[in-house]
């Protein structure tokens, strides 16, 4: 279940967010985003993310949503930290991306 980010002015696609990984049974899911990098440190994530946490726990009656973030990009540790997310520990070269394993940082809330 993804949704597009638009800016508030012009209706501008500039990212999207949304939840993969659903486990009905376990009531969970991880939330992922992006943003066109033009637009990053401008608030919009923080503002989308709000909506799309209520609609987690309220419309797919979640209780627990996930989100793995790279540790080397703050802004996105900072945004999740806004959102409640509470740090939980890092999953060591847990993914293949551009020819190399790499960490990624677990968080839920």
């Amino acid at each position: 279940m993804c949704w597009g980010i638009a800016t508030k002015d012009d209706n501008k696609i500039i990212g999207s967010c949304g939840y993969h990984n659903w486990e009905k049974d376990h009531f969970k899911a991880k939330v992922g985003f992006e943003v066109t990098p033009e637009y990053w440190q401008q608030g919009a994530m923080t503002e989308v993310l709000k909506h799309v946490l209520q609609y987690g726990f309220e419309k797919m009656r979640l209780f627990r949503i996930e989100a793995l973030y790279d540790p080397a990009i703050t802004a996105s540790k900072r945004t999740l930290q806004k959102a409640g997310f509470v740090y939980e520990g890092m999953l060591r070269k847990s993914s293949f991306e551009k020819g190399r394993f790499c960490d990624a940082a677990i968080c839920s809330i």
